[in-house]
């Protein structure tokens, strides 16, 4: 998810979106988001003791991410209409 997050925020900036909207910075947020999770989720894996706390963050950041991503599309939906 992370590199489709990264893929979006590329062809914005080749499709010359960026300045116009502000679906840039929302796919942004997704992925530092994202990788947040990804972090979380390595932390979980290597400290047994404190696995659920991490796991439970790294969902939530994932769940964050996802519901960014979306958005950044509805923006940019919206903002081509």
């Amino acid at each position: 998810m992370l590199g489709i997050a990264l893929v979006i925020i590329v062809g914005l900036n080749a499709a010359g979106v960026t300045k116009k909207s502000w679906s840039h910075e929302v796919a942004w947020g997704a992925a530092a988001l994202l990788c947040a999770s990804c972090i979380l989720s390595y932390l979980a894996l290597r400290h047994p003791r404190l696995e659920r706390r991490f796991e439970r963050w790294a969902d939530g950041c994932f769940l964050g991410g996802i519901c960014t991503l979306f958005l950044a599309v509805i923006v940019l939906a919206l903002h081509m209409a």
